[in-house]
């Protein structure tokens, strides 16, 4: 069973990268593990400004970093994916420098803050603040989740 990690938890050097998959026009998914298990991160309370969003039959969730200047866990969360697109940003320029890193952090545009783009599949599962799974029709635009 995978382990649920606070952004504290993570170390880069224990990410393990998978045999890269072809998407198509020279675009590659990098599959990671951490310590031969799925990445699973407790995110710190987060808002969603926009709701779910849909682009080529994908499904998408923006998260928000506001309140990164008070907030001690949301710096926390920032730093954590900043580590490990740093290290997926190395691994991709020392097998093939021609490829370009697609980041999924949006950096602001003076209405929201820095948000990170989640993409959204089939086998995500959303829980309550009771730990019991609740389905993706109750994240709602402008919520704190």
């Amino acid at each position: 069973m995978s382990k649920i990690y606070k952004p504290k938890e993570i170390h880069t050097e224990h990410i393990i990268f998978k045999k890269p998959i072809c998407i198509g026009n020279n675009m590659y998914k990098y599959p990671i593990k951490y310590l031969a298990n799925d990445l699973i991160i407790q995110t710190p309370i987060i808002f969603i400004p926009f709701g779910l969003s849909m682009y080529n039959n994908k499904t998408y969730l923006d998260i928000s970093f506001v309140n990164i200047d008070s907030d001690k866990d949301m710096r926390m969360f920032k730093k954590s994916i900043d580590e490990i697109n740093s290290c997926v940003i190395k691994k991709i320029k020392k097998k093939n420098k021609a490829l370009k890193f697609t980041n999924s952090i949006k950096k602001s545009n003076n209405i929201y803050p820095d948000r990170l783009r989640l993409s959204i599949r089939d086998d995500i599962l959303v829980f309550n603040e009771n730990k019991q799974i609740i389905d993706f029709d109750y994240i709602q635009p402008k919520m704190y989740i």
